[in-house]
């Protein structure tokens, strides 16, 4: 009688346990840009029961994309008006990578003989502007230092992108010694990509294109850690190079980058201050299905630092399980 009583017993559990299950699934949602996604509700069949169907589904979708992916990553900024308080850097930066070729691969080519005034071969590459150039340090490299998580990866990738560079992307705190260094490296720094445009009814390619790069090393304050010679086979490299590149570190005061500053362009990218930080936020947070007001986000910055990455992850993971946050969770 007791071990009936004890599996009556399990079995109530086991039910209810499979209707709580049932009640948290989400819905299933239609991927974006599916046809289901797209087909409308036909008017006849629209009831209010519909209506409040439709908003739930849409309260889910959001809760799905939510975990699908890294906030950090689905709202990195597309465009230079997106980056939080690195506006005047930015711009230098910029013009540094824009000007580059003009003033680097031109006046190589004058020093081995190009021809034409000042070294120039006419319509390989136009005259530099010199209202502009005179603003920007002959430096063939940029170190772009500030603490962790506020956008300095992001802004070498972004004016990458602004002009029209393929990435060539390497962490220097895997690659540390002069060798790895060499091998990594040594056939980047002076050769382009060639772009692929187009295919022709037989797939074979039509056009070519040499395009324009730009190699990103991030942590290079990880140099010098094992092998010192890794740090000045950099500089070494630098001071060479036929192709920009863009440094990138946490720590600005280590030795080794101090010296490695001495042969960059140096930007120094500073915290943004947390009113900037819940300005942008409070529109992304929105955008995903959470309620945040102002002084709230403030204060989720305030307590990560001014950290934007984790101010993003913060707010991911609250969106998994609320729809509005308040000063009061936080205080």
């Amino acid at each position: 009688m007791k071990e009936e009583k004890d599996k009556s017993v399990a079995a109530s559990f086991a039910a209810a346990g499979a209707q709580v299950s049932s009640a948290r699934a989400p819905a299933p949602v239609a991927p974006r840009g599916s046809k289901a996604a797209r087909r409308p509700t036909p008017a006849h069949k629209a009831t209010a029961s519909d209506n409040g169907g439709a908003k739930r589904a849409s309260v889910a979708e959001q809760r799905s994309d939510a975990t699908q992916s890294l906030w950090a990553d689905r709202f990195a900024p597309s465009d230079e008006e997106d980056l939080v308080g690195h506006a005047t850097n930015f711009a230098k930066l910029r013009s540094w990578l824009d000007l580059w070729d003009e003033r680097h691969i031109r006046m190589d080519a004058g020093a081995a003989g190009g021809g034409g005034k000042g070294g120039q071969r006419k319509g390989l590459y136009p005259p530099v502007d010199k209202a502009r150039d005179s603003e920007q340090p002959e430096k063939r490299a940029v170190l772009i230092s500030g603490p962790p998580g506020i956008g300095k990866t992001t802004a070498a990738h972004l004016a990458a992108k602004v002009c029209r560079r393929e990435v060539f992307e390497l962490n220097a705190s895997d690659t540390r010694s002069k060798r790895g260094l060499r091998e990594r490296l040594g056939d980047v720094i002076g050769t382009q990509v060639l772009a692929w445009h187009g295919k022709s009814l037989d797939g074979s390619v039509k056009t070519t294109k040499a395009a324009r790069r730009v190699i990103i090393m991030d942590e290079v304050d990880g140099l010098g850690a094992s092998d010192r010679g890794g740090n000045a086979e950099l500089i070494q490299i630098i001071k060479k190079t036929r192709t920009p590149i863009i440094c990138l570190c946490n720590d600005r005061q280590k030795s080794s980058v101090r010296s490695l500053a001495n042969n960059c362009f140096d930007l120094k990218f500073m915290r943004p201050q947390k009113g900037a930080i819940a300005k942008a936020m409070v529109p992304i947070a929105k955008q995903a299905g959470l309620d945040v007001d102002v002084v709230t986000m403030e204060q989720i910055a305030e307590s990560c630092g001014n950290d934007m990455r984790q101010v993003l992850g913060m707010l991911q993971m609250q969106a998994r399980t609320r729809s509005t946050l308040t000063y009061a969770d936080f205080s």
